[in-house]
């Protein structure tokens, strides 16, 4: 019974262990995720919200996703990526691991990110399929017994960069819908950039307020 109190004690704390893992660098973020803005006021001098979305076609099918941080997701670490994408924007059109900041729209629905201005570009992204720890064997550490896991993952990469028009005087801007279509082997074959402008608009009036703008920047692949 104390044995396998320990095991399962053991079990508790790498999974606790991986989950603060990925949330604090070591693992698929890396960085900060910038949380979505519920008012004009919250936005900081030298920050601007993007507005637009991020489909995927065909849609997810209901079960396609099956993520796990660890035995214990204290930090919500599989929440992030439940039916959302994940995308880098930097200062440069380069992906920097040294500090990743992130934003995770909910698939097919419009997002209010705020970010820095001096940070116009989307530099990488993806959509997680699978994510989870196997174990593959048992090995001794020291006196203590410990589990060799390996990292099972899957996920849809963004095959191109983008570049976001932020201006200094910009509070807001509409950077469109990025939609991605996939094929049978979940590899990016085709990306369409929508214009939604005029609706988007309204419901952003809606949200914010009559006094807030949106200006139109439509993003651009580079």
């Amino acid at each position: 019974m104390k044995y396998e109190n320990y095991i399962s004690s053991l079990f508790t704390l790498c999974g606790l262990f991986l989950s603060l893992s990925l949330i604090n660098g070591c693992g698929l973020i890396g960085g900060e995720v910038r949380k979505e803005v519920n008012s004009i006021s919250e936005v900081g001098r030298n920050q601007v919200v993007i507005v637009g979305r991020v489909e995927l076609t065909p849609d997810l099918r209901e079960g396609e996703q099956h993520i796990e941080a660890g035995s214990v997701d204290v930090m919500g670490w599989a929440d992030l990526h439940k039916d959302r994408a994940m995308l880098q924007v930097n200062k440069t059109p380069v992906q920097d691991e040294s500090h990743m900041v992130m934003i995770n729209p909910k698939l097919g629905e419009t997002f209010h990110f705020e970010i820095a201005k001096d940070t116009p570009y989307i530099v990488g992204g993806s959509i997680m399929l699978e994510h989870r720890f196997e174990v593959v064997g048992w090995s001794m550490l020291g006196n203590q017994m410990h589990a060799d896991k390996q990292r099972i993952m899957k996920e849809i990469r963004l095959p191109s960069m983008f570049k976001l028009d932020i201006r200094p005087e910009d509070k807001a801007i509409y950077v469109g819908t990025i939609r991605l279509h996939r094929d049978e082997f979940n590899s990016v074959t085709k990306i369409d950039i929508v214009d939604d402008y005029e609706a988007t608009n309204k419901r952003f009036q809606v949200k914010f307020g009559q006094n807030a703008q949106l200006r139109k920047a439509i993003v651009k692949s580079i």
